[in-house]
């Protein structure tokens, strides 16, 4: 810090990514370390993590709610990839839709579903396939037997991740 001088974009983005492996790293320890994991405990993390970020983002307005008594668990494996899709979601929609609101759902009680909605301005379909992050959540979905459901217009996104039960 003291020989960057005025310049220090470089190191408050290597700070940045630094803090963001130790909270990911965080994540999953905590996942690892349970038997099960409730869909409760994760929107519980998923409200830190707003709140961790919100000062970053402070022309968006973000939130996370629950709808219904949220009993549904899943294994530690399947929690990190269902944290990784919410998070890759959220991160989207806050650095690439130009959105003012963000709210991600907790829902369900034997069967769960988890909503990203976004006002902002959607993407084109055909980068709907190319981008890694998406990706990642399609293979993250795959192997933890989630169904994913992504749709856009030009009036914003709604990622979806839960159960067959739940998307049909």
């Amino acid at each position: 810090e003291r020989t960057a001088g005025t310049d220090k974009l470089p190191l408050d983005r290597l700070k940045r990514n630094a803090e963001e492996m130790v909270t990911a790293l965080r994540e999953t320890i905590w996942a690892l370390k349970q038997k099960q994991v409730s869909l409760t405990g994760i929107s519980d993390r998923m409200k830190s993590h707003v709140n961790r970020i919100a000062p970053d983002f402070p022309q968006v307005k973000m939130q996370v709610r629950e709808e219904a008594v949220i009993e549904y668990s899943v294994s530690p494996a399947s929690a990190i990839h269902l944290m990784a899709i919410i998070q890759e979601a959220l991160t989207n929609a806050l650095r690439h839709s130009g959105c003012s609101t963000v709210e991600i759902r907790f829902s369900g009680k034997k069967n769960f579903r988890v909503t990203v909605t976004d006002d902002g301005s959607g993407f084109e379909n055909h980068l709907k396939e190319g981008g890694y992050g998406l990706q990642n959540m399609k293979q993250r979905a795959v192997e933890s037997g989630f169904l994913l459901d992504i749709s856009t217009t030009e009036k914003g996104t709604v990622v979806t991740v839960g159960n067959a039960d739940t998307l049909s």
